[in-house]
């Protein structure tokens, strides 16, 4: 069975609209694969498996499922910790969307009190994942709430118009520079805009100089409406994807630079990712392609990134080794990076790899809009999967206890995290 063939099943699998025939073709085909084969697969069946977040649109059997972890357990041990993570990620990422099909896991979520039991459905299905949102700010100071406008011109400053486009995202045209060029430039000096994403909101813009930049919930970037010739340099708080573009200056391309939370990130043209969330721990830089230089600001430590690597530049111990570096300077380290995990955000969908729940729970509370408190003990479960973030609020919430001893108590938009163990997950 070729890939084309095998993508076009599981886009039927995963809509309910194929045949016993297919099924049955499928599933003798997939116990010829040796084990790397059959990884592969299965890793095209989550890609598929999360643009279909919706109930009526998931298949009505668990047939597939049981066969397949049936053949993964059959699989080398070397490839153990893969297998598992696919296993759970089966089980309670895309198959969080799973338990919306009617199996026991959507009578628990619909039909008891197990999940809120000091909340009504109706007010836990009002907090509904996030969107396209932002606030620009212009120089002048006057705000512009980006998803209450329509297509069109928004703003003209220095001859620089400010578009929204068809699908929503900012673009900003450079007109000619009118008049002397230094004369231009003074006059054009200092003239900011800045672009905030709010909780549950995420947005896309492109940069007078072709630059394209993807803000994450909770996040913003604040960028000259014209770029210097020495120099373009912008200012994320949040998490920003870069894909910069190469401008080439009178004597050599025009560096591209990124301030973020003691850090600077140099470039001329490349594509990477910058998190630098002020309730987490470190400043992590993820280069997919070209070359980048992180520099800490403070100390002015300097390290270069191959694609596929990560910085990161930890702010609570000085290192990302764990141990204390009280009083001492921040330090940036190197390490081989999960680009698909890092990606994860602006590809549509949450990653968890060995990750607790507290990293969860911020991440939840950036694009869902909530508050999150923890009583007693922090459960201590760590979690590996992935999930589409279209699914609704309850449903990540079963997936999370059901696969870990981890319990959830909601009231309002107040999300009570509590260790409890529950009851293995049965098929």
């Amino acid at each position: 069975m070729e890939e084309k063939d095998y993508l076009q099943f599981f886009e039927k699998y995963a809509q309910n609209r194929h045949t016993d025939a297919e099924h049955t073709a499928f599933l003798s085909w997939f116990e010829t694969l040796g084990e790397t084969d059959a990884l592969y697969v299965m890793d095209q069946y989550f890609h598929v498996s999360c643009n279909y977040p919706s109930p009526e649109a998931l298949p009505a059997n668990r047939e597939l499922m049981n066969k397949i972890e049936a053949r993964l357990d059959g699989l080398d041990t070397r490839e153990k910790d893969r297998r598992n993570r696919w296993k759970w990620g089966w089980r309670y990422a895309a198959a969080a969307l799973v338990i919306l099909t009617g199996y026991a896991g959507y009578d628990r979520l619909y039909h008891s009190d197990a999940i809120v039991p000091d909340q009504s459905r109706h007010e836990i299905s009002e907090i509904v994942p996030g969107n396209d949102r932002a606030v620009l700010t212009l120089t002048d100071g006057s705000s512009v709430v980006l998803n209450d406008v329509g297509e069109g011109t928004i703003a003209t400053q220095a001859g620089v118009s400010v578009t929204k486009a068809a699908d929503g995202h900012l673009v900003y045209t450079p007109g000619r520079p009118d008049g002397h060029p230094h004369a231009y430039k003074e006059r054009t000096a200092g003239i900011f805009n800045t672009i905030t994403t709010p909780k549950a909101g995420q947005y896309r813009i492109h940069l007078p100089d072709g630059t394209k930049v993807w803000l994450n919930s909770f996040s913003s970037l604040r960028f000259p409406v014209v770029f210097d010739e020495e120099e373009r340099r912008v200012e994320v708080s949040g998490e920003a994807y870069f894909e910069v573009a190469t401008i080439k200056g009178r004597h050599s391309k025009v560096p591209f630079r990124v301030i973020s939370n003691n850090q600077i990130v140099e470039v001329t043209g490349t594509c990477f990712n910058v998190s630098s969330y002020n309730d987490e721990q470190a400043v992590r830089t993820t280069l997919l392609e070209g070359g980048v230089t992180v520099s800490v600001q403070k100390t002015g430590q300097t390290v270069k990134l191959e694609p596929g690597e990560q910085s990161i530049l930890d702010l609570a111990t000085g290192d990302n080794s764990g141990a204390a570096r009280s009083g001492q300077d921040p330090v940036v380290t190197v390490q081989k990076a999960d680009v698909e995990e890092v990606m994860a955000w602006k590809d549509g969908y949450f990653r968890f790899m060995d990750t607790g729940i507290d990293e969860i729970m911020r991440q939840l509370i950036r694009w869902y809009d909530i508050e999150v408190e923890y009583k007693g003990p922090l459960p201590s479960d760590r979690f590996t999967g992935f999930v589409s973030r279209n699914v609704q609020l309850p449903s990540v919430l079963e997936m999370l206890s059901q696969g870990g001893d981890v319990a959830f108590t909601v009231s309002g938009r107040k999300i009570v995290v509590t260790t409890a163990v529950q009851p293995p997950f049965t098929e």
